[in-house]
């Protein structure tokens, strides 16, 4: 099973959806959490990032150590990958 831990920014994301990307989101992480899931990783200037797919919206994950992942983002994928 995963550790996921949340930024200040990804919670602030989060709140900013609505109730049905929200609801997706949380299943998704969830089912992330219980290994069912796997995050895809990422290339170029966010190297060390993995991805999740949520219909239109991406989660942005990093993995600290064994098992602990780190949310970073939660947003609309053409929003996602803009310069950080």
């Amino acid at each position: 099973m995963r550790t996921l831990v949340f930024t200040e920014k990804a919670l602030k994301d989060l709140q900013k959806l609505d109730k049905l990307a929200k609801r997706r989101i949380i299943k998704t992480l969830h089912q992330f959490r219980l290994d069912d899931q796997e995050a895809l990783p990422l290339t170029g200037s966010w190297k060390n990032w993995y991805k999740l797919r949520v219909g239109n919206y991406r989660i942005l994950l990093t993995k600290e150590r064994n098992n602990i992942w780190i949310v970073g983002y939660l947003r609309h994928r053409k929003e996602v990958y803009k310069k950080k």
